[in-house]
C-alpha cells in the first residue's frame, strides 16, 4: 500500500505514486513513438529526394525526345512538301 500513497499532502489535488508511474510510462511510450516517427520521416525524405532527382532526369530526357521528334517531324514535313511541289 505504500505504492499507492499520496505524493502531496492534499488528498484532493495529489496523485498516487502508481498514477505517477503510469503517467511516466505513457510519456516514455509517447517519446518512443515520436522517435520512430522521426526515423520514418527521414526515410520518406530520402525517398522523396530520390524521386525528385529521378523526375528531374526524366524531364531532361523527355525534353530531348520531344526536341528530337519535333525536328524529325519538321524534316519529314519539309521533305513531303518538297516531293509534292517539285512535281
Amino acid at each position: 500500500m505504500t505504492e499507492n500513497r499520496r505524493l502531496n499532502g492534499d488528498d484532493h489535488s495529489s496523485i498516487t505514486s502508481s498514477e505517477l508511474q503510469y503517467i511516466l510510462d505513457v510519456n516514455r511510450k509517447a517519446i518512443e513513438i515520436y522517435a520512430e516517427i522521426g526515423k520514418q520521416y527521414e526515410v520518406i525524405d530520402e525517398k522523396l529526394n530520390t524521386m525528385t532527382t529521378k523526375v528531374s532526369e526524366m524531364e531532361k530526357h523527355f525534353f530531348r525526345l520531344l526536341l528530337f521528334l519535333g525536328l524529325f517531324g519538321a524534316g519529314l514535313i519539309f521533305q513531303i512538301c518538297q516531293l509534292l511541289f517539285h512535281k
